[in-house]
């Protein structure tokens, strides 16, 4: 029995080493203005600021690269400094007014915005 249990916990304490949970970031533009929360799970490759998804395509010791799958025009590619904090966005896609109504193709644009990211302390 002592066995069959130091194999068990052996196993949880080697799956919990592997298997980091998933980092909450708070997030600001670079004029200091607080926006949505950045989570990041490196095990599952997977990003989410609000509600978008991004997909990890690159990590090393310095950068996180992402993108947004699934846009159905254009796209948007997010690049963290994981030292500094500090990102970058660019979203290229169609964009509309305010006073849009079904049939209006909207505008063709790219957007880049920055900013800084830091872990929550409390």
């Amino acid at each position: 029995m002592k066995k069959i249990f130091a194999a068990v916990l052996i196993q949880f304490v080697a799956f919990q080493i592997t298997h980091a949970a998933p980092v909450v970031l708070q997030c600001a533009t670079s004029e200091g203005q607080k926006v949505a929360d950045l989570k990041v799970d490196i095990d599952r490759q997977i990003m989410n600021w609000g509600v978008i998804e991004y997909y990890i395509v690159q990590t090393d010791d310095t950068y996180i690269t992402a993108y947004q799958k699934g846009a159905d025009v254009g796209g948007e590619v997010w690049v963290i400094n994981r030292v500094s904090g500090f990102y970058k966005r660019a979203a290229v896609g169609l964009y509309y007014d305010s006073s849009y109504s079904k049939g209006d193709e909207g505008t063709f644009q790219a957007q880049t915005y920055e900013g800084k990211c830091s872990k929550r302390q409390f």
